[in-house]
């Protein structure tokens, strides 16, 4: 606790009112705050019975020292005509803003997520797709048998003849060829490049290029969304969309998140799909990509829900 005389001779550092121009009653309270700082004590702790003087001591001059710094500043804003301020209180400092995603970094988020999953160990590959006119369903083992239930089946569950293949793009592939695509991007789309060029499946009139490109595309949405592609393969296709400009993320929505590509049942506008980041599936989208490779596009203000997995069973 400082004594009389402490008070005395720190008061004497205050100028007097003649000296920097500072009014009386200003003056008076520059004392008054400067007497407040040496009696508050910033950082309590209990007294040591050993060291009483040193302890004095220490208060003394952190008080003095605390002081003066606001004698300065003080005395400074008199200088300039101002009132005497305390210095403001120190707030913590605010936690950073979480950065803000691109549809990109969604994407080649997916890709790592997909990389580390298991692959499929079920019988038949289960495809799901509902919408406004639109409600199929089919299981397909390994072999390439299909059985399927949808609208023109009546909904009864019936065994599609002959042996499945999947469109990727315009080349249809089968099971296994599935499983050995290239797992990195750039060699996966020259891969499929090069099976649409052998397929032959050019429109006459259009340019080739354009058309080999979009049939790319479309091939890699749909061994992301409902193609039975193992992990690598999947996660290559991740990483090549990834690549497409103008793929934006469109923040949390019901079942995942939102993002919106470049138009695949082309030439309508950028079109919107729903990503699972837990188990990267696609579980809704503006479009339907069907075993054969024909594009459904959803009706005005619908979507296609999809459900594309690996199950043990299938219906009778």
């Amino acid at each position: 606790m400082t004594t009389s005389n402490d008070r005395d001779e720190l008061a004497r550092l205050v100028p007097a009112p003649a000296e920097r121009d500072l009014p009386g009653d200003r003056h008076h309270r520059l004392q008054e705050f400067v007497m407040s700082e040496i009696h508050r004590d910033p950082h309590p702790a209990a007294p040591s019975p050993r060291r009483p003087l040193l302890r004095r001591s220490v208060l003394v001059t952190s008080a003095l020292t605390a002081a003066l710094a606001a004698v300065i500043a003080v005395a400074a804003t008199a200088t300039s005509g101002g009132d005497p301020v305390p210095p403001a209180p120190s707030t913590p400092s605010a936690p950073p803003a979480p950065a803000v995603l691109s549809g990109q970094d969604i994407l080649l988020a997916a890709a790592t997520t997909a990389l580390q999953q298991p692959a499929g160990t079920g019988t038949y590959w289960h495809l799901k797709a509902r919408s406004l006119h639109l409600d199929t369903e089919s299981w397909t083992d390994r072999d390439g048998r299909t059985w399927e239930r949808s609208t023109k089946t009546g909904g009864q569950v019936v065994a599609r003849p002959g042996r499945t293949r999947y469109a990727l793009g315009a080349p249809d592939v089968s099971f296994q060829q599935l499983q050995d695509l290239p797992t990195t991007p750039d060699a996966l789309k020259a891969w499929i490049a090069a099976a649409t060029d052998a397929a032959h499946e050019y429109i006459s009139g259009l340019p080739i290029p354009e058309q080999r490109d979009r049939h790319v595309y479309v091939a890699l949405i749909s061994l992301v969304s409902q193609l039975p592609a193992p992990p690598a393969v999947r996660a290559a296709a991740f990483q090549a969309i990834a690549a497409y400009p103008t793929v934006t993320n469109l923040g949390p929505v019901p079942g995942g998140i939102g993002l919106l590509i470049p138009a695949v049942s082309s030439p309508r506008s950028p079109e919107r799909l729903v990503i699972d980041p837990a188990t990267t599936q696609i579980r809704e989208a503006d479009f339907f990509i069907t075993t054969e490779g024909a594009v459904y596009s959803a009706a005005d203000g619908h979507t296609v829900t999809l459900q594309a997995e690996w199950t043990t069973t299938r219906p009778e």
